[in-house]
């Protein structure tokens, strides 16, 4: 019998670099990672609006001057009217109150809302797969693929083996061109489809390495959900990938075939956690 030519541990080829410390992952449940960096994002706006427009003592002392020069002004025009100074100063103090409120609370950025975006769409997803852990499967949600910086949403685990689900992203209205190019707005899909493939294909490796006792033979599905306002049909599949929506998905994982033991879905599932860490950061510690 011939000898198997040796294969690299791909797992385990990223270099670190030594210098930079090894950073503290914890589980923070679905969109965890997301979830921290849009506190991220909202707390370096706000750091740019500099003290003065964060403090919320300003603003109070700015409502409180309006009110006292509104007041002096009604006097040396209408007299001592005691109802014009009330309305002077009750109209005043709004319009202060909210000039300053927006000088101080900007609009939310581009960022913060995609982040908002994507947050609400992985949590519908979540809610979805809760349903499975009764049919004897594991979902992991918001872990990084072994050795790089990809997030992976939801790896499911199960009978039929493993599953990356991932929320097709919201740049506006989804469109399916005549070329087959997918497009979300004014954002082409090629490049994110191809990453999607190329992560399930990059995990399907590293798995076959690391269980080469089994021997791994399953294959890592990508699945792709589709966004509620989609207004067309969507192709089952779409470059490589499964498309379902949210209460698609789980209908459509129960018709697939089921070889794996409860057993091997446990030894599958203890593999992914070692593999794939969470996503979100330890930040008392980080």
């Amino acid at each position: 019998m011939s000898e198997q030519p040796h294969r690299p541990r791909i797992a385990h080829s990223t270099p670190r670099p030594p210098f930079l410390p090894t950073t503290a992952r914890i589980e923070a449940g679905p969109a965890g990672s997301l979830v921290q960096a849009r506190a991220r994002a909202r707390a370096l706006r706000e750091a740019a609006h500099g003290p003065w427009r964060r403090d919320r003592r300003v603003r109070m002392l700015a409502v409180a001057i309006a009110a006292l020069i509104s007041w002096l002004a009604v006097l040396l025009i209408n007299g001592s009217g005691a109802l014009e100074t009330l309305v002077a100063i009750v109209l005043l103090g709004l319009v202060v109150a909210a000039a300053v409120s927006v000088l101080t609370h900007r609009q939310v950025s581009a960022l913060e809302a995609d982040l908002t975006r994507q947050i609400e769409a992985t949590h519908a997803t979540a809610t979805a797969l809760d349903e499975l852990t009764a049919a004897g499967w594991v979902v992991l949600h918001d872990r990084l693929l072994t050795g790089t910086e990809h997030r992976l949403a939801h790896v499911l685990v199960g009978p039929i083996g493993v599953v990356l689900v991932t929320e097709m992203p919201e740049h506006g209205p989804l469109r399916l061109l005549p070329n087959g190019v997918l497009v979300s707005g004014d954002v082409v899909l090629t490049d994110w489809l191809d990453t999607r493939w190329w992560e399930a294909d990059y995990l399907q490796i590293i798995l076959t390495q690391e269980l080469a006792h089994w021997p791994w033979n399953g294959a890592v599905i990508p699945v792709l959900i589709a966004p509620n306002s989609t207004s067309f049909p969507l192709p089952p599949v779409i470059a490589n990938a499964t498309v379902r929506t949210t209460t698609q998905l789980v209908p459509w994982l129960s018709t697939l075939p089921q070889p794996l033991s409860r057993l091997a879905v446990a030894h599958l599932a203890e593999t992914l956690r070692e593999q794939c860490e969470p996503a979100a950061v330890d930040e008392g510690r980080a």
